[in-house]
């Protein structure tokens, strides 16, 4: 009977401590996920709050989608109907300007091979339809 009760006792010292370490492991967990949260949302609203560069004019939204239309929301060079951007034919940084003339709809990937160059290049851009 008193090793029924000592076993007994023994399984229920390991289990408070099982639990005691599992509430504080998850306790690190949620503080960690607390302090990235966090710093996530500082890095954002830096982010946000930072001046454009030089020469950098924030683009309407309305352009933008007079532009995406123009394009039959499709990339101009290859056709692609995803993760599509509004590129400039000649960079910001090369003088270009946000006016209807100088945008064009582009792909992700085919704006990453364009680069900064100021023309397509190898690539041939398709025919643009009219604004309606």
């Amino acid at each position: 009977m008193i090793g029924l009760v000592l076993s007994l006792i023994v399984r229920l010292v390991v289990f408070a401590v099982q639990l005691v370490i599992m509430v504080v492991v998850w306790s690190f967990r949620l503080v960690a996920m607390a302090v990235a949260a966090l710093f996530a949302f500082i890095a954002s609203e830096r982010a946000r709050r930072a001046p454009l560069p030089p020469g950098r004019q924030p683009m309407d939204p309305d352009v933008r989608w007079t532009v995406f239309r123009r394009d039959g929301y499709a990339c101009a060079w290859c056709g692609s109907d995803s993760d599509l951007t509004i590129d400039h034919i000649h960079p910001v940084a090369l003088g270009g300007t946000n006016d209807i003339s100088n945008l064009q709809t582009l792909c992700r990937n085919c704006n990453s091979r364009k680069g900064i160059s100021a023309s397509p290049g190898r690539y041939r851009r398709r025919e643009l339809q009219r604004v309606r």
